[in-house]
């Protein structure tokens, strides 16, 4: 799971070809004088800064900073999607604040709301000291309560000295507009239509399963509880990192031949089995006896294998780890996932380049394979999508490390989503992943078809009080949407149960389903809404944002559901309700009840319960009940129905099933 801070960092992305698009005038300071700069305007404090004709970076002038102040571009119109700032910067003698670490020498994006006031920053560079010519690059992706950009460029702090030259700005917007498909906001009302003619296919159960962090954790009490409630309501996957180093498989002898220890595997995987779950088993760390360094921890290595030996004796890891598995489960392993390593792109997770995971791939798809052919094997489980290209082409065409041939076998490409590390979350960032994917495999004919799993998804990667809150049901369900509209195969929610197991017993803000004694957060019960539905999926559309739904038919015709949820990104927002009018097409004559199950800032929300207790770390048994009792979905309530359409209320970060049912008349 890669955790970023500030604004949600993106990994090199796929925009559409031809996309990006230059915002700045006078990005290289050529036009002016003194008194007016084109495209650029002073900012409000400090001197005014100057062109100089005798220092540039390219052309025959650049913008100088002596003192405090600077200059900010014109604003940008933002309508969505990643941005990416450069620019070249020279700096003299430039003295940090003791006040303020980080008064430097500045560029940075700013970010404005539809007022044009200023929202919020994002540092491109911070530079002190003195440096020569030097190029800056950043990419990020902002909030859709973001409508404007700008970029400045400024000596930062009262107390900050020295000199800074700046020049050939740019500032660019990477992806097309209709990427993103922002509707129009109206949080007084909406409409959402439902056309029951309109069959999309299957209702696909596409979330059915989810992750439990490091292999070690799903013994615990917490996640044998989680993954028993889980299973109840429709899972069939659990995902379990680092399961070769983890649990201690593989040590040497004082010749160093390998010693196997099946011990700690079968009892992490039999955790999942014993619970009627099938693993996703993530092929990963090296064990330090083969790897090119030693993380000094027990249960992780992110080091790659040396070479050549220390991949030859990877390959036979994984071989005799499936091995293992299918002496120890049979042919049920066909039905689990093998996952080539979490987050390769990611430093965190993997101390190696590209070209060495490509290498361990190739080893341990052909020490899988050997094992059992007919098992189902992929990668790269990455942070963001950068890496899924790559992988596709060496399966395609390159050199196999491991045999010597053409091409690699794949049998999924996998990635992770999220909207954020700190911060506000970036909605925009699930569409233009899913968009970057689905340009990729369009690049390859052989792969047209290949399944793609999300192994994990949510949204903020860091811990956030979201979690633990109906905001993030309504996340969820709003997710779910998109990885249907865009045909994934499977899309694993991070994570499970509340770890690891130290975590107190209330509510701490993680990304978990359930807490540590096993209290279902709004999230669970919305997979638990989702579950429901059943039969084909049908056509539902919104009129505006913030309010979308989902609808389908059971094949009986006799039911029907439509998922409705409100969500504005900022999780402060201010309390707001919207009407919403619910507009039913083609549905079979007869007489159909309507009822509706909510989920709501204050129902079937533990959190605020807990929050009334004083927020305690350690529960009671009462005080579980309670919370478990508080967790609970409310009885479905009747909703009117009149001729073809119903009305309801919605709070924002809420989510409404409703169901429709048809009556025969006696």
């Amino acid at each position: 799971m890669a955790r970023t801070l500030g604004v949600l960092l993106l990994l090199p992305g796929l925009a559409l070809a031809g996309t990006a698009r230059e915002s700045l005038q006078n990005p290289g300071f050529e036009v002016g004088d003194a008194d007016r700069t084109p495209g650029w305007q002073p900012l409000a404090y400090g001197e005014t800064p100057r062109l100089d004709s005798e220092v540039s970076h390219g052309g025959t002038r650049s913008l100088r900073v002596s003192a405090h102040g600077g200059m900010r571009s014109e604003l940008v119109a933002y309508s969505g999607g990643r941005v990416m700032a450069s620019g070249w910067m020279r700096t003299q003698d430039v003295v940090t604040g003791s006040s303020a670490p980080w008064h430097k020498a500045a560029l940075q994006i700013i970010s404005y709301d539809a007022d044009r006031r200023p929202v919020g920053h994002f540092d491109v560079a911070l530079v002190d000291g003195t440096t020569e010519w030097t190029r800056y690059e950043a990419k990020t992706l902002f909030s859709r309560a973001v409508a404007y950009l700008s970029l400045d460029c400024h000596l930062w702090g009262e107390d900050a000295s020295g000199t800074v030259w700046f020049d050939d700005l740019s500032l660019q917007l990477l992806d097309d507009p209709r990427l993103t498909r922002r509707k129009p906001l109206d949080l007084a009302q909406a409409t959402v239509s439902a056309d029951f003619r309109r069959g999309l296919g299957e209702f696909r159960h596409l979330w059915v399963g989810s992750d439990v962090g490091y292999s070690d954790r799903v013994v615990t009490d917490t996640q044998i509880a989680a993954m028993r409630q889980a299973k109840a309501m429709g899972f069939r996957y659990v995902r379990l990192h680092d399961c070769l180093h983890n649990p201690g498989i593989y040590s040497e002898d004082a010749e160093g031949r390998p010693i196997y220890r099946w011990k700690g595997l079968d009892a992490r995987l039999g955790a999942v089995v014993d619970q009627g779950l099938w693993p996703v088993v993530v092929l990963e760390t090296t064990p330090p006896e083969f790897a090119t360094g030693n993380s000094g921890l027990s249960w992780t290595n992110p080091f790659p294998p040396k070479r050549p030996e220390g991949y030859a004796k990877w390959q036979e890891l994984v071989r005799q780890t499936v091995a293992h598995c299918r002496e120890r489960w049979g042919e049920d392993i066909r039905n689990w996932y093998f996952e080539v390593w979490n987050e390769p792109d990611a430093s965190g997770y993997f101390s190696g380049t590209l070209e060495e995971y490509l290498q361990l791939y190739d080893h341990a798809v052909a020490g899988a394979t050997a094992a059992d052919p007919l098992i189902r094997i992929g990668g790269p489980g990455g942070a963001g999508t950068g890496w899924c290209r790559p992988l596709l082409e060496h399966c395609a065409s390159g050199r196999n490390a491991a045999t010597g041939g053409i091409g690699c076998r794949i049998d999924f490409l996998s990635w992770h989503i999220y909207t954020v590390g700190v911060g506000i979350p970036a909605f925009d960032a699930i569409p233009l992943s899913l968009s970057d994917v689905r340009q990729v495999l369009r690049g390859f004919p052989q792969y047209r078809h290949l399944p793609t799993l999300i192994t994990e998804w949510g949204c903020s990667s860091s811990t956030h009080p979201v979690h633990d809150r109906p905001y993030d049901a309504s996340f969820r369900v709003s997710a779910v949407r998109q990885f249907l509209d865009h045909g994934i195969t499977l899309a694993l929610p991070f994570a499970l149960g509340e770890g690891p197991p130290h975590a107190h017993d209330g509510f701490l803000g993680g990304l978990a389903l359930y807490t540590k004694t096993g209290i279902p957060k709004p999230s669970a019960r919305a997979f638990e809404l989702l579950h429901r539905m059943v039969g084909r999926r049908v056509a539902c559309e919104s009129s505006n944002d913030p309010v979308d739904g989902l609808a389908c038919l059971a094949d009986s015709r006799d039911r029907a559901w439509v998922m409705l949820w409100n969500l504005v990104e900022n999780p402060d927002f201010p309390a707001y309700t919207t009407r919403v009018t619910v507009r039913l097409r083609g549905l079979a004559d007869g007489w159909w009840t309507c009822r509706g199950t909510s989920i709501a800032p204050g129902q079937c929300d533990p959190f605020l319960t807990w929050q009334a207790m004083g927020s305690p770390e350690r529960l009671t048994p009462e005080q579980e009940e309670a919370l478990r009792q508080a967790s609970a979905l409310p009885l479905a309530r009747r909703v009117p129905v009149t001729g073809d359409r119903l009305s309801l209320d919605m709070p924002g970060y809420s989510v409404v099933l409703v169901e429709l049912t048809r009556h025969t008349r006696n």
